[in-house]
C-alpha cells in the first residue's frame, strides 16, 4: 500500500484556481542527439615549479639530484615535475640527466605553444520545440510509435542554430575543460596546465532524435471553456511555462493529441455529471495527509479500506491502482475496446500492460484490430515478458476493462466536454468495482 500511496502523491493533480481538472495524457517532445564538429585552440603553459626547472636546465644544472638541491625538493615530488616535462617534450632524460628540447627553449624565450584542433563534441542534446540545448541524457526514450502524442519540432538543429547558441555551447565546452588536466604516467598521476579555446562550430555530425516523455494535467476553465496544462512532475515546470502557448496552440489546432480534441460532438458520448464525491475527499485526505501522520500504520489501513470498494477512481489513479491490483493478482484480464493496434499505444493503456505483464496468468483481449499480427508485434517488442498468444480477439461490450482475479473490475467511460467554442474534448474516467 505504500507503493500506491507514494504514486498518488507524485500523480493527484494539483489544484488549479478558476479551472478544473478533467485528464491526463502523455506527450513527447523531439530530442536532437547530436555531435558537433568543432574548432579549439590550445594554449600551453608551464606550472610556476616547473618553469623554474627548465631555467635550471638551461642554465646547466641537469643531473636531478642538483636540481633537487636548488629546488629543495625531494626527489619523489622532482621525478613527477621531470615526468610531466617529459611527456610534453620540454625535456629529455638519460640517467639522470636533463637536456632541455627545442619546445623547452622557444617556452623560455616567451613563445606560447597554440596549436588548432579539430575535435568532435559528443553528447549534445536540443529541445527541437523549445531551442534548449544541454549536455547530458535527461532519460530521453528512442522509438515512439505513438505519431499523435509526438509533437513537431519548431527548430531545425542545423549548423546555423548551433553557431547562434555558441555561448552557450562555449559555457559547456568551458566548464569540462580543467586547466590543470591529468595524465598517467609509469603508474604517477601528472599535471599539465593548458587552456583550451573553442573557436568555432564546423558542421553537425552523428544525429538521432529522442523523445522527451511530457505527462501533462488538462484543466478546463470554469468561465470560457478554455485549456489550462500543468507538468505532472514538478522538474518540467520551467519547460512547460515556456512551452505553454506553443503547445496550446498546436493541442486546438489538433496537431498533437488529434483524438482528444474534436471539432464535431460525438453523439455518442454523454457529459460527465458525476463529480466529486464524499468519499473522494475522504480518499484524497488520507493520502495527502500520510507523510505528517504520526500513526502511519493505521492510516495506511484506512487508505486501503478506502480504495478497495467500489467507487469512482480519484484523478490520475489508474496507473497508481493497477500497479497495486498487478502486485496481489493472480490472473487480470485486460479487454480493448477500438483498434488494438492504436489503443495499445495510448499511454494510459500501454503502462496498463506493462503493469499486468509480471502477473503469470494475463490476457489482452480486443474486439477490433485492423492488423492481428501488428498489433501483437508492437505489444510483445515493447513488453517481452507478454506472450503473443496471451493477445486474443473476442467480442464484447464497453470500453477499456481490466479484470483482476475476477474480484476487482477497472472501467473506463468516455465523456466529452465543450472546449474553445464549438470543439469538443474527450476525456475517460475510471470506475473500479468490487465483486466480494
Amino acid at each position: 500500500m505504500r507503493a500506491y500511496i507514494e504514486n498518488m502523491l507524485r500523480q493527484l493533480p494539483k489544484e488549479n484556481e478558476g479551472y478544473k481538472y478533467i485528464t491526463s495524457e502523455t506527450i513527447f517532445i523531439p530530442i536532437l542527439k547530436t555531435s558537433l564538429s568543432i574548432t579549439t585552440r590550445r594554449i600551453q603553459g608551464l606550472r610556476f615549479v616547473d618553469e623554474m626547472i627548465l631555467k635550471l636546465i638551461n642554465e646547466g644544472v641537469t643531473a636531478s639530484q642538483d636540481i633537487a638541491g636548488y629546488m629543495g625538493l625531494a626527489p619523489d615530488v622532482l621525478d613527477i615535475s621531470l615526468a610531466d616535462l617529459f611527456a610534453q617534450d620540454y625535456i629529455s632524460v638519460s640517467a639522470r640527466i636533463c637536456r632541455i628540447g627545442d619546445k623547452g627553449r622557444a617556452f623560455l624565450k616567451g613563445e606560447s605553444t597554440t596549436k588548432k584542433e579539430i575535435e568532435d563534441m559528443s553528447d549534445v542534446y536540443v529541445n527541437l520545440c523549445s531551442g534548449d540545448i544541454v549536455f547530458s541524457n535527461d532519460g530521453f526514450v528512442s522509438n515512439v510509435h505513438a505519431n499523435a502524442y509526438k509533437c513537431a519540432h519548431s527548430i531545425d538543429g542545423d549548423v546555423k542554430f548551433f553557431r547562434q547558441n555558441i555561448s552557450v555551447i562555449k559555457e559547456s565546452f568551458d566548464a569540462k575543460q580543467i586547466e590543470v588536466q591529468t595524465r598517467s604516467i609509469a603508474g604517477r598521476v601528472i599535471t599539465i596546465d593548458s587552456a583550451t579555446e573553442l573557436l568555432s562550430i564546423n558542421s553537425v555530425e552523428k544525429s538521432n532524435v529522442l523523445f522527451k516523455r511530457l505527462r501533462l494535467h488538462f484543466y478546463i476553465s470554469d468561465s470560457n471553456n478554455s485549456i489550462d496544462i500543468t507538468p505532472a512532475n514538478p522538474s518540467d515546470a520551467d519547460l512547460v511555462d515556456k512551452l505553454k502557448p506553443y503547445l496550446l496552440l498546436e493541442i486546438q489546432k489538433q496537431k498533437i493529441l488529434g483524438a482528444m480534441i474534436s471539432s464535431q460532438k460525438d453523439p455518442k458520448l454523454p457529459r460527465e455529471t458525476q463529480f466529486e464525491s464524499e468519499h473522494h475527499i475522504a480518499l484524497r485526505k488520507a493520502i495527502t495527509s500520510y507523510y505528517s501522520s504520526k500513526e502511519k500504520q493505521a492510516l495506511s489501513d484506512k487508505i486501503s479500506n478506502l480504495v478497495l470498494v467500489t467507487r469512482r477512481l480519484l484523478d490520475n489513479e489508474l496507473d497508481a491502482l493497477v500497479e497495486l491490483l498487478s502486485q496481489q493478482a493472480k490472473k487480470v484480464d485486460v479487454y480493448v475496446s477500438g483498434n488494438l493496434h492504436k489503443a495499445a499505444l495510448v499511454p494510459d493503456i500501454s503502462n496498463a500492460i506493462q503493469h499486468i505483464s509480471g502477473v503469470k496468468d494475463h490476457r489482452i483481449i480486443c474486439n477490433t484490430v485492423w492488423d492481428f499480427r501488428k498489433a501483437q508485434d508492437s505489444i510483445t517488442r515493447s513488453n517481452p515478458s507478454i506472450k503473443p498468444t496471451s493477445i486474443i480477439r473476442q467480442d464484447f461490450d464497453g470500453d477499456i476493462r481490466l479484470v483482476f482475479d475476477d474480484v476487482y473490475t477497472i472501467k473506463g467511460t468516455q465523456y466529452q466536454v465543450p472546449v474553445y467554442g464549438n470543439m469538443h474534448l474527450k476525456y475517460r474516467r475510471y470506475d473500479l468495482e468490487v465483486n466480494a
